[in-house]
């Protein structure tokens, strides 16, 4: 293994190699950079290389090959094929052509994927392969192949001893080994579907380089001119034709022909039928709708409305085929039938399912996902629906379908047009950009997040029907019940006093949509318009863990799943501190922001205290911090305890685990503060009973051995985070060995040595504190 140092330096030269290559090259031939690999189904630009891409257009250890329309990429000299590459993710979905086949006949070979380019996806995991094993002993999950003998699974390297050789899978994490006789059936079905690698490349020192090439002035005046495609003269971003990749976005790849202009997205061809920068109008109408309202076999297309949204006037018309049942008679205004064979029905829906105009025939609307064979949702415009309802006719809907669907306009397009630039897109960095008179003008938006989508506050406001339906409230908003168009169920978090730098609102979004981690509650949107903003993200319907906690609640919670949410807590956290390109500190963890799902997984949220920051030393500035008194760190409140660092995180989350095991009990606490007006949070009654060894004092009444084991390793735990200062705290990723690891293996921490004078804890006490800059430090 190599030393830091090493190890850094190694990955130092790496990028110092690329960039002066990159930077050294010709005009010439880093203009060929603009072309991108194609092989089958897959598309590649930055930061790779292979085919009409030069080794100078990417990272040399992810040079692309194509075979048979088959992309590959060797790594550690092994061969991968590439069966998906996300660009706005930065993802790859790889699988090993040796293990496609039958898992017995398979090369065992050991490979390791480099962690300075290649980061494992939260949703997978690796798995041990166990061979050449004792043939006397059996083991869990396993299996016989013929010529070597036994095979293993498991997720722990706890067979070396009676296994001579081991290799690695990656899988998902739903993949379940069975507990005795290995499905191979199913690990073979789990490893052609391959699995998913986060790909880490710094891209700014080659996206300064390319930047100050002239050939940037090129790309300007190349994008500045418009172009024509079939009937449609004066396109420009988004749209592109071959040749000018780099002034238009990716999904928006026009084919021309002689009498009109077509792109497709997701297998489905869309017309232009109108284009007009002047007037801001964009319409498009699906193809294989014009002219008929009955296509062969159609299909849904989801629209990347996070590139160009959807105009107001814009709804999804949902049509329903080939129905066994046939309606007695009009049931709704809404819901019309069409004939497209005689034996067979076939129904229409005009307004979006999530609709509440549509309550009245909700139920009918779920009997046609059962009764009928396929749906199709197309966009259309209101004005033509409305004529729609008004005469149900098969001509009317002919042309609702065909008049299309208008879409909203770019504004940070039009505001570089203004400006004098181009609009375009780098593959680089995956984003839009505005090339403007000699160099690059990266914009500061959302839209590289994919999906992350910019909603206007009269979506907003549809969404959650008017604000209608309250789920939550805290210190930065109000959190409301909202649906989106496709009936997805998410929670609307209305921020209150926007009236900070909103380019600061954007970054921050922008950075933690970067987010993915099973423990990191998933942003589905924003909203940012003038003063009015909010965050849409994932509804979890079991709500925040204090409901569960708190002294008021009549639900228990038995030990082992109280550990496994403590667990999932410092997961996410870690995840936060050490798994991010940007470290990201959340300085306001307490019961209200962790969300739990069906299954009670944890999931940190509520990101409106959290700061961005480098690993290494920077300055954090924390003006009007505001928290929950009883989490917050004393450095939050003095300098005299230390520096604010990611280690205040893990001070709130040792208070929020003692909580949770009952040590934090309020009626105990009332009882001390009055007694003792010098006591602490947690006093020293907790360190009596744990060198005593009697947990009978912590909440624990009923619980067998394994559990009380499990809660003294959370009090031993959260012992430790709650230190006075923060260099005695243990960081998130030590946190996370400490839960895993052995009881035996933790020492009682020593008593703080300052005591804080506090009040009883109250449930909705905040503080709010002027601090001016603090130093973030990585000890």
């Amino acid at each position: 293994m190599y030393s830091l140092p090493t190890s850094c330096m190694i990955l130092f030269f790496i990028f110092y190699r690329f960039h002066q290559i990159l930077c050294a090259s010709s005009e010439k031939e880093i203009g060929r950079c603009d072309a991108l690999f194609q092989c089958g189904d897959v598309t590649a630009g930055f930061p790779f290389s292979g085919r009409n891409r030069p080794e100078v257009c990417g990272h040399p250890l992810l040079r692309l090959h194509c075979i048979n329309n088959i992309t590959s990429l060797i790594i550690s000299n092994q061969e991968f094929y590439v069966l998906k590459i996300n660009k706005t993710s930065n993802t790859l979905t790889l699988a090993r052509p040796d293990l496609l086949g039958s898992f017995c006949s398979s090369t065992f070979t050991k490979v390791t994927l480099p962690t300075e380019i290649f980061e494992l996806s939260p949703t997978y995991k690796s798995v041990n392969v166990f061979y050449l094993c004792d043939p006397f002993l059996s083991y869990p999950s396993s299996s016989k192949c013929p010529e070597i003998g036994p095979i293993s699974l498991s997720e722990k390297p706890e067979y070396n001893n009676t296994c001579r050789e081991s290799f690695t899978v990656n899988l998902p994490t739903s993949f379940l080994p069975e507990e005795k006789e290995l499905n191979m059936t199913h690990l073979e079905s789990a490893l052609r579907e391959g699995f998913e690698v986060k790909v880490n490349i710094d891209e700014n020192a080659c996206q300064e380089c390319l930047s100050s090439h002239a050939f940037s002035e090129d790309i300007r005046r190349r994008c500045s001119a418009s172009f024509s495609c079939g009937d449609q003269k004066d396109l420009m971003y988004p749209f592109w034709i071959p040749g000018r990749e780099d002034c238009g976005h990716p999904d928006f790849k026009l084919e021309c022909n002689a009498s009109f202009a077509e792109l497709t997205i997701s297998s489905v061809k869309f017309r232009i039928l109108e284009m007009n920068y002047s007037s801001r109008v964009i319409r498009l109408s699906r193809s294989d709708y014009i002219s008929n309202i009955c296509p062969l076999n159609p299909v849904s297309a989801p629209f990347e409305e996070n590139v160009i949204p959807f105009a107001p006037d814009t709804e999804m018309l949902t049509i329903y085929y080939d129905c066994r049942t046939e309606l007695t008679q009009s049931v709704s205004t809404y819901v019309g039938e069409i004939s497209c064979h005689d034996d067979v029905r076939s129904y229409y829906v005009t307004r979006n399912l999530s609709s509440p105009l549509l309550s009245g025939v909700r139920g009918l609307i779920n009997d046609f996902k059962g009764i009928c064979r396929r749906n199709v949702s197309i966009p259309a415009s209101r004005p033509a629906l409305d004529k729609l309802e008004r005469t149900p006719t098969p001509d009317n809907l002919k042309k609702a379908l065909e008049e299309g669907f208008d879409l909203a306009f770019n504004e940070d397009c039009s505001l570089c047009m203004v400006s004098g630039g181009a609009c375009g897109y780098t593959q680089i960095s995956s984003r839009f950009v505005c090339y403007c008179d000699g160099w690059t003008v990266p914009q500061p938006n959302i839209e590289p997040y994919n999906p992350l989508k910019k909603y206007s506050y009269a979506q907003v406001t549809r969404m959650t029907k008017s604000f209608a339906e309250v789920v939550g409230k805290g210190g930065f908003g109000t959190v409301y019940r909202g649906t989106l168009c496709d009936g997805r169920i998410v929670a609307v978090k209305v921020l209150k006093d926007s009236k900070g730098n909103g380019e600061d609102f954007l970054t921050e979004v922008a950075t933690i949509s970067q987010t993915s981690h099973v423990n990191i509650v998933t942003l589905l949107g924003f909203c940012s318009e003038g003063s009015k903003r909010a965050i849409i993200y994932e509804f979890l319907g079991n709500g925040s863990l204090d409901k569960f906690i708190s002294s008021k609640t009549t639900v228990d919670m038995d030990w082992p799943t109280l550990y496994g949410i403590a667990l999932g807590v410092a997961r996410g956290l870690e995840y936060l501190h050490h798994g991010c390109r940007t470290r990201i500190v959340h300085f306001d963890i307490k019961p209200q922001n962790i969300l739990l799902d069906d299954n009670l997984c944890p999931k940190l949220a509520d990101f409106g205290l959290a700061k961005l920051c480098e690993r290494k030393e920077s300055i954090l500035s924390l003006l009007d911090t505001r928290g929950t008194i009883g989490y917050i760190a004393p450095e939050l409140f003095s300098r005299m305890y230390g520096r604010v660092s990611h280690k205040s995180d893990v001070y709130s989350y040792g208070m929020l685990v003692l909580e949770m095991i009952g040590a934090r009990n309020k009626e105990r606490a009332a009882q001390n503060s009055a007694s003792d007006a010098s006591s602490i949070y947690f006093p020293e009654w907790i360190y009596k009973d744990i060198e005593k060894g009697d947990t009978g004092r912590l909440n624990m009444d009923g619980i067998v051995c394994k559990e009380e084991e499990m809660v003294r390793k959370m009090t031993l735990v959260g012992l430790w985070c709650i230190q006075s200062s923060p260099i005695d705290r243990p960081p998130m990723n030590r946190v996370v060995e400490m839960m895993e690891g052995s009881v035996d293996a933790l020492k009682v921490p020593p008593r703080p040595g300052l005591q804080i004078q506090v009040a009883p804890l109250q449930e909705s006490s905040t503080l709010s504190e002027n601090i001016s800059v603090y130093t973030e430090y990585d000890p």
